[in-house]
């Protein structure tokens, strides 16, 4: 008996430490890191994922474009049992084999169309505002001295306190509407992972994306994340979509993009992960974290088509230069997990079943941050003048 009570005494004092050491000291949770800086940023990746490139509207590469879920399950328990193959892999509606594009004279030049799976974006999808795990970091640490008591509180500290905290089915320390709904804040951010293709499309091709790795839009400081009347009004199409009526046809979505591709006409659907509108932060029930993190994900990019922030890639309107679509071309993103389990033997559409390809990837407590690498699918004119 007494040495079952040592035990608990030690396991007790164990997961206090822990605790402490994730909260900071402030009763709240920690920001986790990721390691990108170090070992993740190569180990964490799939790198096959950027196949299959196109060309002329022949597939190279490998025959899978990635391994055949891969990380589906211990020993493969959830095989790809409808088929697997480039074609699946490559949206629909992509550009023909010949272009005719302004060359690099500003002439129009006749070309050969190309395309590939770009990793062009990360989206860090966080509990804590400001919470980098990206860099295992906060972004505000603004030293503010002369506070009362003698301390010294950062700014970002105080401007935390004004921000409303996230988490799994918890909303804390706001008083707005939707409190106690699943909420988390958003980082989106271009990847250093497109650098290199960014620097052949631009060599290559008439057009680029080209741009360097930056935070390109913070949750924190966009009220229409955390405001439902915002949110509807500055899309007044939520109130479209946002019902159960119009929920009833994303199931359909969800079975098509976990057996083959996402529905282009059902743009209001996320598969089996929810409703894309409203643009929001929060969801009105409780489910898996990779689910919920991955739909909010989907909805930072609907968010930024909507806005004009970003642009569809691949098609006929497209391969000359990128285009306004101002609702989410779904079959032109695919997602990997990055942290806090990393999915590097494949990636998988927007709206797939998780259970496919990462409802475990899911660390209680510790693991509750996410990272997304968006692979977007590009196409454009190779011309030689």
């Amino acid at each position: 008996m007494k040495g079952l009570l040592i035990a608990c005494a030690l396991m007790l004092a164990a997961f206090g430490g822990v605790a402490q050491a994730q909260d900071g000291g402030d009763g709240k949770f920690g920001c986790p890191d990721s390691k990108f800086l170090g070992s993740a940023f190569f180990n964490n990746v799939c790198w096959s994922c950027i196949f299959p490139i196109r060309v002329m509207g022949i597939n190279l590469g490998p025959a899978d474009g990635a391994s055949n879920y891969g990380e589906s399950g211990v020993g493969n328990m959830l095989p790809d049992i409808f088929g697997s193959g480039n074609s699946r892999r490559i949206p629909n509606g992509t550009a023909a084999p010949i272009c005719l594009c302004p060359g690099r004279s500003g002439y129009p030049a006749i070309g050969i169309t190309w395309g590939y799976w770009e990793p062009s974006h990360l989206t860090e999808v966080v509990r804590k505002p400001y919470c980098a795990p990206l860099f295992g970091t906060t972004l505000l640490k603004d030293s503010a001295k002369g506070m009362p008591g003698g301390q010294d509180v950062t700014a970002g500290q105080t401007a935390m306190k004004m921000i409303r905290w996230g988490g799994p089915n918890k909303a804390s320390d706001a008083t707005s509407e939707n409190l106690g709904q699943t909420f988390y804040h958003y980082h989106w951010l271009k990847s250093p992972y497109g650098y290199v293709s960014d620097w052949i499309q631009s060599a290559l091709c008439s057009s680029g994306s080209g741009g360097d790795m930056d935070y390109l839009w913070l949750s924190e400081i966009d009220p229409v994340w955390t405001k439902e009347r915002l949110a509807n009004l500055t899309h007044p199409e939520s109130k479209l979509f946002a019902n159960p009526v119009a929920q009833l046809a994303c199931m359909a979505d969800a079975v098509t993009s976990t057996v083959s591709k996402p529905s282009e006409l059902l743009f209001w659907c996320a598969g089996s992960w929810g409703a894309i509108y409203p643009h929001m932060g929060y969801l009105g029930y409780e489910a898996s974290a990779p689910r919920e993190t991955s739909l909010l994900a989907t909805r930072v990019w609907a968010q930024m088509h909507r806005r004009g922030l970003a642009k569809k890639r691949y098609g006929n309107g497209s391969v000359c230069a990128a285009r306004f679509y101002f609702t989410l071309p779904k079959q032109g993103y695919r997602l990997q997990t990055f942290y806090p389990l990393r999915e590097t033997k494949n990636n998988h559409w927007i709206g797939a079943s998780p259970f496919r390809w990462g409802e475990w990837r899911n660390v209680p407590y510790t693991g509750e941050d996410y990272i997304y690498l968006s692979s977007s699918y590009a196409e454009c004119c190779f011309t030689l003048w």
